[in-house]
């Protein structure tokens, strides 16, 4: 079973998985976030995990697409997310039509 907090339907979209490391340098930062925007600008629903790092940035570039089309695939479940200071993101994402699973 799985639960989900957001628009379920960003899963009837195209989806393609965004995974990338925690470390990482100002070209790969910058990379991840215009992909994971063109991606969402496209039609397209960028998924990826919720840490710090590319997986973050591929979530910040689909929101400023603006249309919140991305879904994050949480390790921990809604009351244990990590690392904590993407706790704003999970809402940000929620909020703006993405969907956390």
């Amino acid at each position: 079973m799985l639960f989900c907090v957001g628009e379920r339907n960003a899963l009837d979209r195209r989806s393609v998985a965004a995974l990338g490391a925690r470390r990482f340098t100002t070209i790969g930062r910058s990379l991840a976030f215009e992909v994971a925007r063109g991606l969402a600008e496209t039609g397209c629903n960028p998924v990826s995990g919720l840490p710090s790092g590319i997986d973050t940035e591929t979530h910040r570039g689909a929101l400023a697409a603006g249309d919140g089309a991305t879904t994050a695939a949480l390790g921990a479940g809604f009351n244990h997310l990590f690392p904590r200071q993407n706790a704003r993101l999970a809402q940000e994402l929620s909020a703006a039509g993405g969907l956390l699973i």
